[in-house]
């Protein structure tokens, strides 16, 4: 019975080491700042750009089109958000600690590194851009092959 005491003594100082590393916090900033927001933006930027959309806005009209893509474009993100942020947290880890993270998260403009928050948004950008590029047009893609078969209907 001590062992198993010990067991699950240990196993729970492991998984309170774990949801305390370093990435889970740079993902607890990005979620508690609401940064992976902008994956709505640029996913629904990038599927207007598609030939696709403008076949769509051709057969159904430009309002109907767009009513179609927002409708499946939140459930291809509500599919893939997890990972969206997760991508990003790595992007911030990339640039900033922990400490630094929470510092922003807790004190925003007050912070000591506000100044340096902004100063990396592009090194962040470039970074979520390499790790996350396949992941936006996995999240267009769907969302466009759905809204535009829901369209042939």
């Amino acid at each position: 019975m001590k062992y198993i005491l010990s067991i699950l003594a240990v196993l729970s100082i492991s998984i309170e080491l774990a949801s305390a590393s370093p990435t889970n916090e740079a993902l607890r900033f990005v979620e508690t700042m609401k940064l992976g927001n902008n994956v709505k933006a640029l996913s629904f930027s990038a599927a207007q750009r598609t030939n696709t959309f403008a076949i769509m806005k051709s057969n159904i009209g430009a309002i109907k089109a767009k009513e179609a893509l927002t409708k499946e474009l939140k459930k291809s993100i509500a599919k893939h958000q997890r990972q969206w942020n997760h991508n990003l947290a790595q992007a911030y880890f990339e640039h900033f600690t922990p400490e630094e993270l929470n510092s922003i998260s807790q004190e925003k403009k007050n912070s000591p590194y506000a100044k340096k928050f902004i100063a990396n948004q592009r090194k962040v950008g470039a970074s979520m851009q390499k790790s996350s590029k396949g992941l936006l047009e996995e999240i267009v893609t769907e969302a466009m092959k759905n809204a535009y078969t829901n369209t042939l209907q």
